[in-house]
């Protein structure tokens, strides 16, 4: 993966944590948290605690036992990043969609809020309409493609940063696509007259 790194927090992330008990305390560790780290590591990518812990040098060597003792020990540890982290997997981050400033949970938020979806099913309760079922069960399709998509983006992001740039482009413009065929769709339905 060249020599760039992804960063993992660690209380919350990968150690399970119910608010602070001491500088020697670190919680359970997460087990989807420790297969994710254990699967890059078996791709050949580059992982690195990355935590505030850090910034107190006396902190790092118990988080190094913690890792160690979890089969971690070869990682490294910080609280810094710089210009070859490609990720950061952390419970107190908020993703924003690059060159933007819109988070993503604004994005979703705003496509669920468009999204006409599920009134469209509620009129199709009896059937009365052939052409309105199928572009629903289409949509479904397009619904299920989506999701698809997405967690392929998250594997891929880990991979090749500029490649999940391209990537996202797709798939907003897949989604715009999207969004503009249900538009349509509830044109028509309106025209129908129900």
């Amino acid at each position: 993966m060249g020599n760039g790194w992804i960063g993992v927090d660690l209380d919350g992330t990968l150690a399970k944590y119910d608010g602070w008990k001491g500088s020697d305390h670190i919680g359970e560790v997460i087990p989807k948290t420790l297969k994710y780290i254990q699967t890059a590591l078996s791709e050949g990518i580059q992982i690195r605690i990355f935590t505030a812990r850090a910034s107190c040098p006396e902190q790092i060597p118990v988080v190094k036992r913690w890792l160690k003792s979890h089969g971690l020990g070869m990682l490294g540890v910080t609280c810094k990043k710089d210009f070859q982290m490609i990720s950061l997997r952390d419970d107190r981050c908020v993703q924003v969609i690059p060159n933007t400033g819109i988070t993503l949970e604004e994005k979703i938020a705003k496509l669920e809020e468009k999204n006409t979806y599920w009134s469209l099913q509620q009129f199709n309760e009896e059937g009365k309409n052939q052409v309105l079922t199928e572009r629903i069960a289409e949509l479904e399709r397009c619904c299920t493609k989506a999701d698809q998509r997405i967690a392929d983006l998250d594997r891929l992001f880990s991979q090749s940063h500029t490649k999940v740039k391209e990537l996202r482009k797709q798939l907003e413009q897949y989604t715009d696509r999207m969004q503009n065929d249900i538009d349509c769709v509830v044109q028509r339905r309106e025209g129908v007259g129900f």
